[in-house]
């Protein structure tokens, strides 16, 4: 990357699809917007909440991993 930086060549970097944080109570809710929303093109990945761990720090991963939306879902 730091090649390409300095020969100042950009390179775009699309975010898209979805990354869908779930309680275990709304485990079953989750798993099914994901089927719908793979049936329609849209990449989705889910990950089950971690009580350890922030909004926020769910927010970073998405943005590290280049996901555009993150969506919680509790029950």
């Amino acid at each position: 990357m730091a090649a390409l930086s300095r020969q100042k060549i950009n390179i775009t970097i699309e975010t898209n699809g979805e990354l869908i944080v779930y309680t275990k109570a709304a485990q079953a809710k989750a798993i099914l917007s994901a089927k719908e929303k793979r049936a329609a093109g849209t990449p989705v990945e889910t990950i089950l909440k971690d009580d350890t761990k922030t909004n926020e720090d769910y927010q970073n991963y998405a943005k590290r991993n280049r996901i555009r939306t993150v969506t919680f879902m509790e029950d």
